[in-house]
């Protein structure tokens, strides 16, 4: 008896420590990843199409293979489509679609298991959100319904750089 005591008033201490800090469960949703993935929705909170390319020293990156379809009920490529970004709740940000993915994105890199792809000499990570440059926090940034984004890795002339952007495809209206 002594000992179940014991055991409810450790329990309500830990529970009590964690109430006053303020610390949510940690195999919750909101808690996946960094602070910012905080405010993500419920599965189902969105339903919304983004198109995005990579390109990794002029190659492009194929999002179409079985190792990256499906991996976040959440945010994620479909249908052996690697272009096309399902989005299926609502604060799903573009670094957290890649940490889905098992990588890491960054203003300045892109970290796949066992390489990177980071700005440096003349080779530059360039973010790119309806042929807009990003130039802010990439962290924060939510992806939209309709948005066309191109990431690009390498020393591209601005000629090379705006037909890629004009080859990120438009999505259908009914989509």
């Amino acid at each position: 008896m002594k000992s179940h005591i014991v055991l409810i008033c450790v329990l309500v201490a830990v529970l009590l420590v964690v109430a006053a800090l303020g610390l949510k469960w940690p195999f919750t949703q909101e808690n996946a990843g960094d602070a910012p993935q905080s405010s993500i929705g419920k599965a189902g909170s969105e339903h919304s199409h983004s198109s995005m390319l990579v390109f990794i020293r002029g190659e492009l990156f194929d999002f179409s293979k079985p190792e990256y379809q499906l991996k976040s009920p959440l945010v994620h490529f479909e249908d052996d489509d690697g272009t096309t970004v399902h989005k299926h709740a609502t604060g799903i940000t573009l670094p957290y679609l890649f940490e889905t993915l098992g990588m890491k994105l960054t203003l300045d890199c892109l970290e796949m298991p066992g390489r990177s792809y980071c700005t440096q000499g003349n080779e530059a990570l360039k973010i790119f959100v309806n042929q807009v440059p990003f130039n802010s926090k990439i962290v924060g940034y939510e992806l939209r319904p309709g948005d066309k984004i191109l990431i690009n890795y390498g020393s591209d002339s601005d000629f090379d750089l705006k037909l890629k952007l004009n080859s990120v495809p438009n999505l259908p209206n009914d989509l």
